[in-house]
């Protein structure tokens, strides 16, 4: 499965965008996707200085949690996070906003996967409140 990751800031360095991914392996290990294997068209990239491309799965995963992270001025982040199998089916999507994530659709028993990869970019300690009662 190819995985669009990314870093890119603004001309001015106010402004961030992030894509990246960790895979959840078979024994439970994450590990973090954010360097380009192949390098894909520069014009995805969201602001002028950066990388961007696809990133390859390693061969024992069994979940990947993508981020989709912009950070802007004033040091807040907003987003989304979609956790797919090995097969590359979205299982479940949750939206970030204001320090809260909330879920939009899929399976609510996959918060763990997410609270895992959280902690494996150290994005956990950030987040305020996870909300798994909303979405369909």
């Amino acid at each position: 499965m190819r995985i669009p990751v990314e870093f890119s800031k603004s001309r001015s360095g106010k402004h961030a965008s992030r894509k990246i991914a960790v895979a959840i392996l078979e024994d439970g290990r994450g590990l973090i996707l954010s360097k380009p294997v192949e390098e894909g068209d520069q014009s995805i990239k969201v602001y002028a200085r950066g990388y961007a491309g696809f990133a390859a799965t390693p061969p024992n995963t069994k979940y990947i949690v993508w981020f989709d992270l912009v950070r802007n001025l004033r040091g807040h982040i907003k987003g989304r996070v979609v956790v797919y199998n090995a097969k590359g089916e979205p299982l479940l999507e949750l939206v970030l906003r204001r320090r809260k994530l909330r879920r939009v659709r899929g399976d609510p028993g996959l918060a763990p996967i997410v609270e895992k990869a959280l902690k494996t970019i150290k994005l956990y300690d950030y987040i305020r409140r996870i909300n798994l009662n909303t979405g369909a």
